[in-house]
């Protein structure tokens, strides 16, 4: 959705000052498959302010990297071994969505 926000804005109708970022599917996979590992809650959950990178952080990104790469490694029969903090150092790279901020601008939301 989010890379295709004009038109999806224009699909749903949206009025001014809203923006369609998700989309949730609802309904049975018609095969059921392993769930991907997710990081731990508390490495992406904040309540109340935003906890910075601690040694505990670190410690649950270096386990979630073996983790992701087993997962990989074992869904594709070894040919992908990705670690998730090199995948997303080389996803933000490049950079995205470069057309958000003339979205915002169009739907009047300010940006200050």
């Amino acid at each position: 959705m989010r890379n295709r926000l004009d038109e999806v804005a224009e699909l749903l109708k949206t009025p001014e000052r809203v923006i369609p970022l998700f989309g949730l599917s609802v309904g049975y996979p018609s095969n059921a498959s392993d769930q991907k590992p997710r990081l731990p809650l508390s490495s992406v959950y904040h309540e109340d302010e935003y906890n910075p990178y601690t040694d505990q952080l670190l410690e649950q990104l270096a386990s979630y990297n073996e983790v992701i790469s087993g997962y990989y490694s074992e869904r594709t029969g070894g040919a992908r071994k990705d670690r998730w903090t090199e995948a997303m150092a080389g996803f933000l790279q490049t950079p995205k969505r470069l057309y958000l901020k003339r979205f915002l601008n169009d739907k009047n939301i300010p940006l200050d």
